[in-house]
């Protein structure tokens, strides 16, 4: 099937190299890491919320901010801006 998917200019040039370095393509490399993230056991996976605790109406989480409102940064006027505000967030927590 062919689709076409927005990805964080960064990670698409590590996939570049990776899939070089590797002797593949990049379509054979991103195969291959959804197969992987499909394969492992659902405990492993992030947790989608219950209907109850889901206020958008698609089973995913959405981060969430003491004392309500936008925190300082997040601009909600363009999709991009607000895609980068919130991988910045998991970069984060990725790094504690």
């Amino acid at each position: 099937m062919r689709t076409t998917l927005n990805i964080d200019d960064k990670l698409a040039r590590r996939a570049k190299v990776r899939a070089a370095e590797t002797s593949q393509t990049l379509t054979a490399l991103i195969e291959g890491a959804l197969r992987d993230a499909l394969d492992r056991p659902t405990d492993e996976r992030p947790r989608t919320l219950s209907p109850s605790e889901d206020r958008f109406g698609n089973g995913l989480p959405f981060p969430t901010w003491d004392g309500g409102g936008m925190p300082e940064g997040f601009d909600t006027s363009s999709t991009s801006a607000m895609i980068e505000f919130l991988e910045g967030l998991e970069a984060a927590d990725g790094d504690a």
